[in-house]
């Protein structure tokens, strides 16, 4: 419920949602969260990376995307720093 991150389509149904929150959801379940339809039992098979989603997103809230990449850097940063 926000915006998307790395924005994954159901390819049945077309329902859009960040990859996190998809992935977590089919841990549990197996249908669409939205209009449930059953995506049988590799749900994971029948999603897709939507780059147009995405790039809308982008352009359309830039700081989002510049807060994740400095996130992800500070992350690799503190891996980098316990694995020396």
């Amino acid at each position: 419920m926000g915006y998307f991150r790395d924005a994954m389509t159901v390819t049945e149904c077309l329902h859009t949602f960040c990859k996190p929150c998809i992935i977590k959801h089919f841990d549990g379940d197996l249908a669409c969260p939205t209009c449930e339809v059953n995506l049988g039992p590799t749900p994971l098979e029948k999603i897709r990376t939507d780059r147009a989603m995405q790039n809308i997103v982008d352009k359309v809230f830039p700081h989002f995307a510049k807060e994740e990449a400095a996130a992800e850097k500070h992350l690799q940063r503190e891996a980098t720093t316990e694995n020396q």
